[in-house]
């Protein structure tokens, strides 16, 4: 049966070793551009510090999981200015982090995570809403979920592009979007540790990180993003995260992998798997 845990925040201890954090810079066994902090990284910091028990998995602990991924977007490992800005500043811009955990069922996570935006977009201080689903770690499971959702009214989940990859073969870019008020929908930003997944993406959990607010002023396009946030800074320090936003992507990302990284894709997944759903 599936379980939901929200997460409000590291504990000071927690903190304390995540600070104490060696990145290796492997999801995987990937080779990144930039070294960024794997799942194992962060199991060996907490358990160097007493947080996590030697044999235990990270993943079954929700609490120290949702830290870790929180941690990881304030490092500025996504690439995005805004992100890591957020990140740091959780409790103050409404951004929430929802642990679903305790099912490997598709049909049970997708709901979880729908009945969890579906309910919190309605709160008028939340303004991101990230389901962490640190037990998907299979590309075909999160598949099986994304299929689940697209047959929901208020989810739209479509094919970006197809491209073939020299080692990885034939992949598909899927586009998530959750509606939200005005008509608008939000692009939902994915992450996880997958074998297509970009680098900025490239996360050491399974996450669906979606805004859960429209812009202020209604978008020809419909679109809400994480950037809409207002951080209470002037334009030019906006213009100035977004130049620096474009800059770190580029730099973070392979040649190959530029379609995959573009803001209206949230997965990028083997092509047979997508193709069965």
């Amino acid at each position: 049966m599936v379980d939901v845990t929200a997460w409000h925040g590291p504990t000071d201890r927690a903190s304390a070793a995540l600070e104490q954090l060696q990145i290796g810079g492997t999801c995987q066994g990937r080779e990144e551009l930039i070294a960024l902090a794997s799942r194992a990284d962060y199991e060996a910091a907490l358990r160097a510090a007493g947080e996590l028990g030697e044999r235990e998995p990270i993943a079954a602990s929700p609490l120290l999981a949702a830290a870790a991924q929180a941690h990881w977007h304030s490092l500025g490992s996504n690439g995005c200015t805004f992100a890591s800005f957020l990140s740091e500043r959780r409790l103050e811009y409404g951004w929430e982090t929802h642990v679903v955990h305790g099912s490997s069922e598709p049909r049970e996570l997708a709901t979880a995570a729908a009945e969890i935006f579906a309910e919190r977009r309605e709160e008028p201080e939340v303004e991101v809403v990230s389901v962490l689903l640190p037990e998907v770690d299979d590309e075909a499971l999160l598949a099986a979920l994304l299929a689940r959702l697209s047959g929901l009214w208020d989810w739209d989940v479509r094919v970006q592009g197809e491209e073939t990859d020299a080692d990885l073969g034939s992949i598909v870019r899927l586009g998530v979007r959750a509606a939200v008020e005005f008509e608008h929908w939000s692009e939902v930003l994915g992450f996880g540790c997958f074998a297509a997944q970009v680098n900025t993406r490239a996360a050491p959990f399974t996450e669906m990180a979606i805004r859960a607010k429209p812009p202020k002023r209604h978008r020809v396009n419909q679109r809400a993003y994480m950037a809409d946030i207002d951080t209470g800074f002037e334009r030019d320090q906006v213009r100035e995260w977004w130049r620096q936003t474009e800059e770190d992507r580029l730099r973070r990302l392979a040649p190959s992998q530029n379609l995959r990284g573009k803001a209206k894709v949230s997965f990028s997944l083997l092509a047979s798997l997508w193709g069965g759903m």
